[in-house]
């Protein structure tokens, strides 16, 4: 657990004054710090089959013993291989055709449970097999008992890891009544209590199992409830000084260590029994230089390159920002931290730099599939899908 009085809880982003430093070192004969590898020549886009211009909600990863997919949700479903992810060797995307059953056949919302790909189209559930083929006659519809999920107008599904049970799914779906916000319905179709229409909470951003407990995080809540077959009984509980904030993303780090949750400005952390306040802290507010205006933190991800784990957290107009996740030490714009996103490679170069990131999906076992590290990817709405890798020391980012 961070100790508030010991850190500096701040993450910075790639700025302006960092550019121009670029200019006063270009006349220098020999490499420099943060800018050495911005001369390099390096193709961002590979056209590997995924629209440039797409946005993504949704990317997972699928691993069948020495073969692997990703799955990547936008507009539409897609899928490409993962057994070598070397340079020579990677593999297009391919688009997987929707249920015809579904009138609408846009993608509202995918996630990977128990070896299948369970994906929301006009308001319904539907599954298939992860490493089933790409044409259409794939897909299951998922009723719920008594047709309750057919009825239920879905928005999202999430997995969720139950002790005891397994991976299942819980989806949040409109309200009848058309109040604002929406409600949690179980795999059955029962809704789930402590998130009615009285809370008046908005939408639901993530689900996530920690410390034996069903955390569900709104736009401006948090929830627990228990770790059931089906879940039941959600409950408030305060994030300490995030009255004022804008949840959008709440990742789980490491093995039930700490739960993180991005915020409007601050990233917040919490571990143990997450009722108690003092087992909370936070990052500084984060504001941009030419604004006073907090950035919205979007997405979170965690990676582990040598020895030292890194948090990534996306924003919704700023780019990327980077730490230690241990330590949230202060790191000026030329300082030794910035391993991905400065110092060296290229995401300077890029249109990820300074703009939404709404998602953040890492790989840790790039090294299995013939990489130096981590893979990295990164959803930018209207941008397409972005990979970032280590290569010859530096960490590299491409277009699919």
């Amino acid at each position: 657990m961070m100790n508030t009085a010991t850190k500096r809880n701040t993450l910075y982003r790639l700025t302006a004054v960092a550019a121009a430093l670029l200019v006063a070192l270009s006349a220098c004969t020999h490499e420099v710090g943060l800018f050495a590898s911005l001369e390099q020549e390096i193709p961002v886009d590979e056209d590997r089959g995924f629209p440039t211009n797409g946005s993504i909600h949704a990317l997972v990863f699928h691993e069948d013993g020495s073969t692997g997919r990703y799955f990547a949700g936008g507009s539409s479903l897609w899928v490409r291989t993962a057994e070598d992810a070397s340079e020579a060797n990677l593999q297009n995307w391919s688009r997987i055709s929707p249920p015809t059953s579904a009138s609408r056949q846009t993608l509202d919302s995918m996630a990977l449970v128990d070896g299948e790909i369970y994906a929301v189209y006009d308001g319904n559930v539907y599954a298939r097999p992860a490493d089933g083929e790409t044409a259409a006659g794939g897909w299951t519809r998922i009723d719920g008992d008594g047709d309750a999920l057919v009825a239920a107008d879905v928005l999202r599904v999430f997995a969720v890891e139950v002790d005891g049970v397994g991976e299942t799914f819980v989806v949040s779906a409109t309200r009848p009544d058309e109040t604002v916000g929406s409600r949690l319905l179980n795999s059955d179709g029962t809704e789930v209590d402590g998130l009615g229409a009285a809370d008046n909470r908005g939408t639901i951003y993530a689900v996530e199992n920690f410390d034996g407990n069903i955390y569900v995080l709104t736009t401006a809540q948090l929830f627990r409830g228990g770790d059931t077959n089906l879940l039941t009984g959600m409950t408030a509980v305060t994030v300490p000084g995030s009255t004022s904030s804008t949840f959008r993303d709440m990742q789980v780090r490491g093995n039930d260590d700490e739960l993180w949750i991005a915020g409007k400005g601050r990233l917040y952390v919490g571990s143990g029994d997450l009722t108690v306040s003092t087992n909370w802290t936070r990052t500084d507010e984060t504001t941009p230089e030419d604004s006073s205006t907090a950035v919205q933190f979007t997405s979170i991800g965690f990676l582990t390159i040598g020895s030292t784990e890194y948090v990534l957290a996306g924003t919704m107009s700023n780019g990327l920002f980077e730490g230690e996740a241990d330590e949230f030490q202060s790191i000026t714009p030329e300082g030794s931290g910035r391993v991905l996103i400065g110092r060296s490679g290229n995401y300077l170069t890029t249109q990820i730099a300074g703009r939404a990131v709404a998602r953040i999906v890492v790989d840790q076992n790039g090294s299995a599939r013939g990489l130096a590290g981590p893979l990295v990817f990164l959803g930018a709405p209207g941008r397409g899908l972005w990979r970032g890798q280590p290569e010859n020391g530096d960490f590299i980012w491409r277009r699919e």
